[in-house]
């Protein structure tokens, strides 16, 4: 369960990353 949980807000976390660099590239 706990491994489920981290691998989730890993994945969330590289979404927000992809996201804020693409705000600074513009």
């Amino acid at each position: 369960m706990l491994h489920f949980v981290l691998s989730k807000c890993r994945a969330a976390a590289v979404i927000l990353i992809s996201i804020l660099s693409k705000m600074k590239q513009v």
